[in-house]
């Protein structure tokens, strides 16, 4: 067995084979990983062969790994490469984040052992809000508050450009993002401010005006069959 922790050079002979080299103070090494300093009887430190290297109580591996492998601990001072454990998964307890790669690749979300959410292969978010169970989620590709009395008035709105005003109570919502086709479902109310007697809303869209495009939806209110504008009026649309 051979020390390094003294101040006298260690002599070691041209190819020499340590079987277990002992560190017990500070060793140097060169850009090219081998010890830095003058080494007796060589001009260039020799390539040792080592059974064991041990420095800070910690025995490190004496060959490479495979690609894509890490250093670990067996928790009493080993080190070995080794695969990353669950390298697709993310763990905290009971709840993890996985990526499923086998058969029709998915991402679960899991909470305290519970499948709470998923986002498959075609990259459809389900998850489980009050179903009962992990569903695919439906979102509103477009919504829009305003105010069509008079110069019509965007209160609030998503993914909605402009509101073009037709006519009396006649208006269409123009898509900032078109939707993927016109397909879709468009839910429209509106209404009065105020207690306003003997008046009625009804509203009136495609194809009674215009077939919805995928830039822009039509609608009209109406009231006992005159266009009417209204003070409140909403509008959400999904896909």
């Amino acid at each position: 067995m051979a020390y390094i922790g003294q101040t006298a050079p260690v002599s070691l002979a041209a190819d020499a084979t340590v079987t277990n080299l002992t560190v017990t103070g500070t060793v140097d090494f060169d850009a090219t990983g081998n010890i830095d300093g003058p080494v007796t009887g060589a001009t260039t430190p020799a390539a040792g062969t080592f059974t064991t290297l041990t420095a800070a109580s910690l025995a490190y591996p004496t060959s490479d790994g495979t690609a894509g492998q890490v250093i670990a601990t067996d928790g009493s001072g080993t080190l070995s490469f080794t695969s990353p454990a669950g390298g697709d998964s993310i763990s905290e307890g009971n709840s993890s984040v996985e990526v499923i790669d086998t058969g029709t690749g998915r991402i679960e979300f899991t909470t305290d052992g519970t499948k709470v959410a998923e986002i498959d292969a075609s990259g459809n978010m389900k998850f489980n809000s009050g179903y009962g169970s992990v569903a695919t989620v439906y979102g509103c590709r477009a919504w829009v508050n305003f105010n069509g009395l008079g110069t019509v008035t965007i209160r609030e709105s998503g993914n909605v450009s402009s509101i073009t005003d037709n006519a009396n109570g006649d208006y269409t919502v123009n898509f900032a993002t078109a939707m993927p086709d016109a397909n879709y479902a468009g839910v429209v109310s509106g209404g009065w401010s105020g207690n306003v007697s003997g008046r009625s809303t009804v509203v009136n869209g495609a194809p009674a005006l215009s077939a919805p495009t995928t830039s822009a939806f039509r609608f009209r209110f109406t009231d006992l069959s005159i266009e009417d504008e209204v003070t409140y009026a909403q509008a959400a649309f999904f896909r």
